[in-house]
């Protein structure tokens, strides 16, 4: 059986990858840019 020492270091280990993850996947997505159809529509409504 593992102790707890074994158990908290494995889960901060892997909730450290995940926000690694997450952190390399935020700054490798860019943000697109916009069609000019798309910002060019005006839409009133009434």
């Amino acid at each position: 059986m593992p102790s707890w020492r074994q158990v908290t270091g494995l889960f901060i280990g892997f909730f450290g990858c995940l926000v690694a993850a997450a952190g390399i996947g935020y700054a490798v997505v860019s943000v697109p840019i916009p069609a000019e159809a798309a910002t060019a529509q005006n839409n009133v409504y009434y």
